[in-house]
Parts: structure tokens; C-alpha cells; sequence
């Protein structure tokens, strides 16, 4: 019966440049990460959607999936002697537990993925401990592929074999994660700010992302299957440009607009110049708006529906999840914040520029950054919100968890200044919701450690607890956030 079972077409290993592609196309991919409508929602409204700040529950089955396959690429690659497998399996590791720990709180880690060692109920890491592991395994692999020299790697579909590049952005990724952690001062005893200058103070054995071309960025011109992402009905037809992303980039001739938007219907019926900023207008992203004078625009085409960039050319957008514009926009804040010595506004600019050198508008980077309003100003709370804003607009259609996660931890961008919010048709009153409720599934099969993790909670299991990282203070957060926090 045993040899009936076995299927002798079948391998039983994989190679592990095998992996690494499947890991490459879902974790540099906006199938996961760009096209979240919810959390971006102060990018795009959903006309036939009404779930804005309603936190559901989600069980976390997709990052477990993933951090199973890294798994299984550190065991090939140390079957095979093949350590820079082993070096970005560490580097995938840390992504996905990082994602996972942000949106939760506690979570298995040390123990996850173990049925192969009899663990079924792994145990609920807390975070501290999760980011202190995480920030070790990004070590680890840099160290590691710092001594391989010029070898390159197979199946990889991001950097084309360049571990050298691989290593650039697995060090940017180590500033990611511990600008994430401002509104906390020491992580085990040691200083976060001091953490991150030693990173940027010795660019020899821990260099950094120099320019755009550094970045991750997942290119679909030989992907002619990637149509999907964008082509269904609510893409093309339901969604539209919120007044907070047309208004603050009019304001400041900012013409990423164009790429991220289309002309009203009335401005296209009118041949109007598409390159014309007034033709654009976006809508407050309130659900349950059928009596709202916005929703009304909408069914009257006075409103921008999103680029059709996206789903009308055969091949699609590049995606670039994390870059060197993100990393820019993390140095002028440590800059900001005192951590290191650099040059805020210099960052700051750099991260625009490439932003728009990204979004294929090179040519306009310049005149833009010359702008009054776009220069830096203000008291240093403002000047974060700067900082934050043109992360947060960087993140158009790839930034999946992202913005939600820098307004949550800064408070920022500032909505309030260009939406009016109509509190009575906004769940939770308003209150921005700062943590997904544990998967139901744990709650029944994996009782005793979730409830451990949910004692460690102020609050309990609820949407509004505080996890560690949240738990802080942070004198250059906006005062006064909406959604209120």
C-alpha cells in the first residue's frame, strides 16, 4: 500500500531557487501589498464599498504560508551548500514576522512552523522579542552575504542574481524597522536611536541603497499575466480619488496626480488637458454616502476615478513595495529626530525626487521641490508631517499596509486639513483602529496561548488596545490625527 501511495513522478525536494522566485513574485507583489482598498482608503474611496476603519477580523494563514516556504528554502539551501539561500531566506523570514507583529501584536514565531517537531500550539512571542529577533536575522544575513563576494544567486527575479544589491536593501530594511519603533526610546536595553546610527555610520559593512535603481522593484514588463491584479469591475468603475490625494497635490502642482488619477468624466467629454491640475477632483472616503452631496458628485462625473494606466495597458505598472524613496523619507526623520547627523532637508528631497523619477516624471522633480510649500517649515512636528506625507503619497497603489501604518505610529498625514469628516457615518466614531483581533481559528484551536497573548494586552483582544510598540511616547507626533487616535 505504501508504494501504491507514493507518486514516483512527483520530487520530494525543491530546489531552492525555485523558492526564491515564488517568494520574490508574492512578496515584491501588489497582489498582497497594493491593492489594499480598506487600509488605503485616504488614497482611493470604493463607490460601492462602505468599509473604512471597520476592522474585521482576518485570520494571518497567508504570512504563516510564507514564512513556511522561507522555511523550506533555509533547509534546501542547507542540504545543497548553498548559504545565499540561506542569507535572503533570513531576510523573507524577517519581512513577513515584521508585517505580521505590526498588525497584531504578539504572535508565534520561535515556535511557528514546527509540526514537523510535534508543536501544534505554538506560543505567542511578544513583540519585543519578535522585532529584537527580527533586527538579528537582517544582521545575519548582511554579515553573511558580505563575505560572498561577486557570486550571484538563481531565481531571483528582483535584482537579477546581484547580491550585492540584495544586501543595500536588507540594510535599508533594518532602518524600516527601527524608525517603526520611535514612539519607543530602548529595545532590550539598548538605544533605538544608537541602533540605527551605527547602521548609517559605517557604510562599509553595512551599506545602504545609493539611488532609485537600488530598490526592489518588481518590474512586470516580461509578465504578461499580472492583468488581473487590476481587472475587475469595482477597479475600473467603483473606485475614485479621495479629496485629501487630489487637493494637497493640486495645492502644490504636484503632478503625480496625473499618473494616479484620471480627469473628471466632464474634463474628458470637454477635451481638456489632462496635464491641466484643476481638471481633477476627489471625494471624502465616508461609507454609507448615499445621501451625501459626495456621492452624488460621483454619479455625476465630477469625480477622478483612478488612473486607467492600471488596467488599460497590457502589461502593468512596476510595483516597488520598499525603495530607495521610502529609505530617504526614513533618514530625514532620524535626521529630524536626532539620531544621526544628516542633512533633513537633503533626505527629504532626495525621496522625492526619486518618487517622481519612479512614477516616470523626472523632468518635473525639480521645479517641485522649489516650492514654498513643499520646502521644509515649521515646528519639527510639522516638518514630520512633511516628511510622512510624501511617504504616504509614494505609496500610491504599492504601499499595501504601509501608509496605515505610518499614520498610526506618527499621525500623519493630516487629513483634518482637507477633509471634513462627517463623524456620523464613520464606524468606531472616528477612532482609528490600531490592531486586527486574533484569527477565530486560534482562539479555538490554540486557546491557552492566544489567551496568554491577550493578557499581555491593555484592553484585551480589541481593535483599539495598544501593542508594545504603540505603548510609548513621541513629542513630534501630530497633536491633533484624524482619524482620531
Amino acid at each position: 500500500m505504501d508504494e501504491i501511495s507514493k507518486n514516483p513522478n512527483r520530487s520530494e525536494v525543491i530546489n531552492p531557487n525555485n523558492l526564491l522566485t515564488y517568494l520574490c513574485l508574492y512578496t515584491f507583489s501588489p497582489d498582497y501589498f497594493g491593492l489594499n482598498r480598506q487600509l488605503d482608503s485616504y488614497f482611493i474611496d470604493w463607490r460601492f464599498g462602505g468599509s473604512h476603519l471597520n476592522w474585521l477580523r482576518r485570520n494571518f494563514n497567508g504570512e504563516y504560508r510564507f514564512l513556511t516556504v522561507s522555511n523550506s528554502m533555509k533547509s534546501e539551501a542547507e542540504r545543497l551548500n548553498q548559504p545565499e539561500y540561506l542569507s535572503l531566506a533570513r531576510f523573507f523570514d524577517a519581512h513577513w514576522i515584521f508585517t505580521l507583529t505590526r498588525l497584531y501584536g504578539d504572535v508565534p514565531y520561535s515556535e511557528a512552523n514546527r509540526i514537523n517537531q510535534g508543536i501544534t500550539q505554538p506560543k505567542y512571542d511578544e513583540q519585543e522579542e519578535i522585532i529584537v529577533k527580527v533586527l538579528e536575522e537582517l544582521a545575519t544575513a548582511n554579515d553573511e552575504l558580505s563575505k560572498l563576494g561577486d557570486k550571484t544567486i538563481a531565481g531571483d527575479i528582483i535584482f537579477g542574481g546581484d547580491l550585492k544589491k540584495w544586501r543595500k536593501m536588507i540594510n535599508s530594511y533594518r532602518l524600516k524597522v527601527l524608525i517603526n519603533l520611535s514612539q519607543q526610546q530602548q529595545l532590550k536595553g539598548t538605544s533605538i536611536a544608537s541602533r540605527f546610527a551605527d547602521i548609517v555610520n559605517n557604510p562599509t559593512e553595512n551599506p545602504i541603497m545609493e539611488h532609485l535603481e537600488d530598490s526592489p522593484i518588481r518590474d512586470e514588463s516580461n509578465n504578461p499575466n499580472n492583468y488581473y491584479l487590476y481587472l475587475d469591475n469595482n477597479f475600473i468603475s467603483g473606485y475614485r480619488i479621495t479629496q485629501f490625494t487630489a487637493e494637497y497635490m493640486k495645492d502644490r502642482n504636484d503632478y503625480r496626480l496625473t499618473k494616479f488619477a484620471q480627469p473628471t468624466i466632464l474634463a474628458e467629454n470637454g477635451n481638456l488637458d489632462p496635464n491641466n491640475l484643476q481638471n481633477y477632483a476627489g471625494t471624502n472616503p465616508w461609507p454609507n454616502k448615499e445621501n451625501n452631496v459626495n456621492y452624488q458628485y460621483e454619479d455625476s462625473k465630477k469625480i477622478s476615478r483612478v488612473n486607467n494606466r492600471y488596467h488599460r495597458e497590457p502589461i502593468g505598472p512596476p510595483t516597488m513595495i520598499f525603495g530607495y524613496p521610502e529609505q530617504e523619507f526614513i533618514l530625514a526623520e532620524a535626521a529630524l529626530r536626532g539620531w544621526i547627523n544628516g542633512d533633513v532637508a537633503q533626505h527629504y528631497k532626495n525621496g522625492i525626487l526619486a518618487s517622481f523619477k519612479y512614477f516616470g516624471l523626472e523632468n518635473r522633480g525639480s521645479a517641485f521641490i522649489q516650492q514654498p510649500k513643499v520646502q521644509l517649515a515649521g515646528s519639527d512636528s510639522e516638518k514630520l508631517g512633511q516628511i510622512i506625507t510624501q511617504k504616504f503619497l509614494n505609496f500610491f497603489m504599492q504601499g499595501g499596509y504601509e501608509p496605515y501604518f505610518e499614520l498610526r505610529r506618527t499621525g500623519y498625514p493630516d487629513f483634518a486639513a482637507y477633509v471634513t469628516p462627517d463623524i456620523s457615518t464613520l464606524y468606531n466614531n472616528g477612532q482609528l483602529p490600531l490592531r486586527y483581533l486574533y484569527p477565530l481559528g486560534e482562539l479555538t484551536d490554540n486557546k491557552a496561548n492566544v489567551t496568554t497573548a491577550i493578557s499581555r494586552l491593555p484592553g484585551g483582544d480589541q481593535i483599539f488596545s495598544k501593542m508594545w510598540l504603540l505603548r510609548g511616547s513621541d513629542n513630534l507626533r501630530n497633536p491633533q490625527p484624524f482619524p482620531y487616535q
